[in-house]
């Protein structure tokens, strides 16, 4: 079976064109805007497990100091 093809008047495909190429430009304008918040809030989730790890790390770090000094400090010991 042959494929029909169809014939639009130049000025309507044109305006057909003009209308596809301003949504285009609305759509893409859209999620580009759509993106930042979502981008953002990534971010923001990345900042946060970041510091929580090497404030964990920090915490620990400074537990083992606080343990050697208390084995090798007089006041501590009986």
């Amino acid at each position: 079976m042959r494929a029909r093809s169809v014939r639009l008047p130049p000025a309507f495909a044109g305006m057909a064109l003009l209308s596809m190429a301003i949504g285009a430009v609305v759509l893409i304008t859209g999620l580009t805007l759509l993106a930042v918040p979502v981008m953002l809030l990534i971010g923001f989730v990345v900042a946060l497990v970041a510091g929580v790890f090497f404030g964990g790390w920090a915490l620990i770090e400074v537990l083992a100091a606080l343990e050697s000094w208390m084995e090798r400090d007089a006041r501590f010991q009986r």
